[in-house]
């Protein structure tokens, strides 16, 4: 199985072979799960998918060159946490709400892309963990940043990402 190689060099200082590992987590998660062979709920493959973007933030790898093409792939990476519907405890959909919202301020379009459908997956599969009042504030929050922030990269990024949620978290009950 390849999995474990891949996520041991989604931390490499190679860039190139860390991009090109975080990318190949996320599609190999999704081929997987796609194909009926998901990876095992609770099991150690699940964990370091879901703890691959904190990991990487906790080794500083979005810093100095290259790092900025490490946002987009570990948007990524939570877009397919979402999309092979991986459990997430409430404290990992806050951090990871945190984070997409980081990207969707960032002027690289790509990055913003990535966020978006990152920020759409988990707002369709993961967010209903949340309470009502959290997803009001997140909601409010990012309407808010698309209408009043003064970068203007940031309130298009929160406009697309708010046009992407889902209705439930639209309106939450």
């Amino acid at each position: 199985h390849c999995l474990p190689i891949l996520l041991k060099s989604a931390l490499s200082s190679d860039l190139p072979e860390r991009h090109g590992a975080t990318m190949a987590v996320a599609d190999l998660t999704l081929g997987l799960h796609e194909a009926g062979h998901p990876l095992a709920p609770g099991g150690e493959a699940e964990a370091k998918v879901v703890g691959l973007v904190p990991a990487i933030e906790k080794a500083r790898l979005f810093r100095g060159r290259g790092g900025e093409v490490m946002r987009g792939a570990c948007c990524r990476v939570l877009e397919v946490v979402a999309l092979t519907n991986i459990a997430l405890p409430p404290e990992r959909v806050d951090a990871f709400s945190k984070f997409v919202a980081e990207n969707l301020k960032h002027p690289t379009e790509d990055i913003v892309t990535h966020a978006v459908a990152a920020a759409a997956a988990l707002s369709s599969r993961s967010l209903h963990v949340m309470s009502p009042a959290w997803t009001s504030k997140l909601v409010a929050g990012w309407a808010t940043a698309a209408r009043d922030d003064a970068n203007p990269a940031a309130r298009r990024g929160f406009a697309l990402a708010v046009g992407k949620l889902d209705p439930r978290v639209l309106n939450p009950s």
